[in-house]
């Protein structure tokens, strides 16, 4: 295939899609990653598509908010991690949902819950949960972060610590194993510092794209961690081992199965 063909075809896939990785284009067009990256970077000068981590966003995709794209990004993994999640919630409790977009996956299974109340600064959350009835829902006002689609500010750390929470559910921007858990945003870190602080157990949620990777701030170390939420069948088998001798415990999003300390208290 001409290297034009090969562009044109590149720019049809990820118009109809959104978002197409480089792996999926790899197999479609049946080049190496290394030429479709070639490819992608060549359109991205060209104003054809924007690249975005793993693959690329059409030019429409990319002009909506940020987080709307990251949000699509690896939904079904996300989904899975994000459903594991929501079923460690229980009666009566008290929950904080942090601003990530795996987080936000939790708020379809929280939509049924009955008898709990839900503290967030996602505008995705709310929208999600606004309609139930059978659920407390308690917004954190402040400045609005639109790459975040959430709230941030002193406001808001403010209303966070007249609350107590059972248990805190955020995201993460890099997890080390041995570490901690990071993010790259300032702002969005220290309310979750906050958050942390008012919490009886943290959990967070992380794809298989986020470990290996230290970020600006550290969050909370991982020895801190109630559980630490992910799909195990897509870590390397370095990660896994790092896993295995680190002092978090892992949960499995598609099963039960944990991977280091056990979870009781």
């Amino acid at each position: 295939m001409m290297p034009v063909e090969r562009k044109i075809k590149i720019a049809d896939i990820i118009e109809a899609k959104g978002f197409a990785s480089v792996q999926e284009l790899s197999s479609l067009i049946s080049a190496s990653p290394m030429t479709i990256r070639r490819d992608l970077a060549e359109m991205e000068r060209q104003s054809g598509v924007k690249r975005v981590r793993g693959g690329a966003v059409s030019i429409k995709r990319s002009n909506e908010n940020p987080f709307r794209t990251r949000f699509a990004l690896d939904s079904e993994e996300k989904g899975r991690i994000g459903r594991k999640a929501a079923s460690l919630i229980e009666p009566g409790d008290v929950v904080c949902l942090g601003s990530g977009t795996t987080v936000a996956h939790m708020a379809p299974v929280i939509a049924s819950m009955v008898g709990i109340t839900v503290v967030t600064s996602s505008f995705q959350v709310v929208q999600d949960l606004a309609h139930q009835r059978e659920l407390l829902l308690v917004f954190l006002g402040g400045i609005v972060q639109e790459g975040n689609y959430s709230t941030v500010g002193p406001s808001v750390e403010a209303q966070l610590m007249q609350h107590h929470f059972h248990k805190t559910f955020i995201g993460a921007s890099g997890v080390l194993p041995h570490s901690g858990v990071y993010n790259s945003d300032v702002l969005v870190a220290s309310l979750e510092k906050v958050a942390i602080q008012r919490s009886e157990k943290v959990f967070v949620l992380a794809d298989h794209t986020k470990f290996g990777r230290g970020e600006l701030i550290q969050v909370i170390s991982c020895d801190r961690l109630a559980g630490l939420i992910t799909d195990t069948a897509r870590l390397s088998t370095d990660l896994t081992e790092q896993l295995e001798t680190s002092r978090v415990p892992i949960i499995d999003a598609t099963g039960d199965s944990l991977i280091g300390p056990n979870m009781a208290d």
